[in-house]
């Protein structure tokens, strides 16, 4: 089982200059990762908990 196999809850910080903070949060999901273009662009896919 892989690290994020076992996250639940998902969030983005925005640590920009000027951010404000935690902009999203879900519960009670589950995630796919998912890295492109060579590693410079990440996708995470959020879904229903897995059974």
């Amino acid at each position: 089982m892989s690290e994020y196999e076992k996250v639940t809850r998902f969030e983005v910080i925005d640590h920009t200059t000027g951010g404000r903070g935690r902009v999203y949060t879900r519960h009670d999901v589950s995630i796919e990762l998912s890295y492109q273009d060579d590693g410079r662009t990440l996708k995470v896919f959020i879904d229903d908990p897995v059974p």
